[in-house]
């Protein structure tokens, strides 16, 4: 067999072996109770994450307001 055509041959094998392992349906995480037990845990993590972004305790974003009331207003 011609090196071009095993190449093509291969790569065609290996497409064909991938194709199904992606048409599988995925659990649902309600389903899996180890990734359930983390939903807290994230939760938790994203809110104090949330706090810091939004409470801006420095005072670091206060310039970034609209003065203007315009879309698009920083002066």
């Amino acid at each position: 067999m011609h090196r071009p055509a095993a190449l093509f041959l291969l790569l065609a094998i290996t497409c064909l072996f991938f194709l199904p392992t992606d048409a599988q349906p995925q659990p649902t995480p309600a389903g899996n109770a180890a990734s359930a037990s983390c939903i807290p845990h994230e939760r938790d993590a994203l809110l104090a994450f949330k706090h810091g972004v939004t409470s801006d305790p420095a005072g670091l974003l206060s310039s970034w307001q609209s003065q203007g009331g315009g879309h698009g207003d920083l002066d």
